[in-house]
C-alpha cells in the first residue's frame, strides 16, 4: 500500500526503487552544454548550536526552503547560487527594561523581551567540483539579511500583581542587520534530478551588539544542514539540427 501510494503522488517517470542503485549513465562530449542550465527548488533543515548564556538551551534546529540556479562552466565544475529563507533559535539574548511612571504615587513596572528566533533571507554563491560520478563537494559564501526577530514581550508590575505577555517582530534591536558566512558542501545524487546534502556553515560577524545586551560574547553564526533538492527546470544549448 505505501508503494501504491508513492506512485499515485511521483511523477509518472519516476522510478521509487531502482534510481538509488542505478549508475549515473554516461554523457557523451559536449553533451553537458544542453544541460547546462539549471533551476531546482531545495528544502532542509539547519542545526546550530545554541549560544552561551545564563540559561542552558539546546541547539536549535529551524527549516530552510528556497529556489537555487546552477550553471556549467564545465563538465565537472559548477557556480550555484540562490534565494534562501531560514531560521536561528537557541538565541539566550534576554533583556529586562524597568521603567517608572508617577501618577497616584510612584509606579514602577519591568518588561523583558525573550528574543526566540532570528529570520534571515540568504543569498548564497559557490563552486561545485564533481569527484565522482555522483558526488560532488562544494565551496563558497552566503550573505545573509535579518527580517525580523520573533520576540515573547513580558510586562510585570513592582508588585506583581498584573502582567501580560504577547509574542512580537516590533523588537529588532540589539542585532546585526547584515551577516556573511563561508561555506563547505557535499552532496550526492541520486537520480531524476534529485540531490541530497550537507554543509557546514561559519559565520564572520559578531551578531549582537555587547552594548546592548551587556555582555562580552562573539555570537556567530555556526551551523550543520541537511537538505534535499529537486531539478525544476534544465536547459542549454539546442542541438544542431542538420
Amino acid at each position: 500500500p505505501a508503494l501504491q501510494l508513492c506512485s499515485l503522488l511521483l511523477p509518472r517517470k519516476f522510478q521509487l526503487l531502482p534510481f538509488l542503485f542505478t549508475p549515473k549513465a554516461p554523457k557523451e562530449a559536449g553533451d553537458w552544454k544542453r544541460f547546462r542550465h539549471v533551476l531546482s527548488a531545495r528544502v532542509g533543515t539547519q542545526l546550530a548550536p545554541a549560544w552561551r548564556g545564563g540559561a542552558t538551551t539546546q541547539p536549535g534546529l529551524a527549516p530552510l526552503l528556497g529556489v537555487e540556479y546552477r550553471y556549467a562552466l564545465t563538465p565537472t565544475v559548477r557556480v550555484r547560487t540562490g534565494v534562501l529563507y531560514r531560521q536561528r533559535a537557541g538565541l539566550n539574548r534576554d533583556t529586562t527594561f524597568t521603567s517608572v511612571s508617577f501618577g497616584f504615587g510612584r509606579e514602577e513596572s519591568s518588561t523583558t523581551l525573550e528574543n526566540r528566533s532570528l529570520h534571515f533571507v540568504s543569498l548564497p554563491v559557490s563552486a561545485e567540483f564533481e569527484v565522482g560520478a555522483r558526488t560532488g563537494i562544494s565551496l563558497g559564501a552566503e550573505a545573509s539579511y535579518l527580517l525580523g526577530v520573533r520576540t515573547d514581550v513580558l510586562s510585570v508590575n513592582e508588585l506583581g500583581t498584573s502582567a501580560s505577555s504577547e509574542t512580537s517582530w516590533r523588537y529588532p534591536q540589539g542585532y546585526q542587520r547584515w551577516d556573511l558566512a563561508v561555506q563547505a558542501g557535499m552532496h550526492h545524487y541520486l537520480g531524476q534530478g534529485l540531490r541530497i546534502g550537507t554543509s557546514a556553515s561559519y559565520g564572520l560577524r559578531d551578531l549582537t551588539l555587547n552594548e546592548y545586551f551587556s555582555q562580552g560574547l562573539t555570537d556567530r553564526q555556526i551551523n550543520v544542514r541537511l537538505w534535499l533538492s529537486y531539478d525544476l527546470a534544465t536547459f542549454g544549448r539546442k542541438e544542431n539540427r542538420r
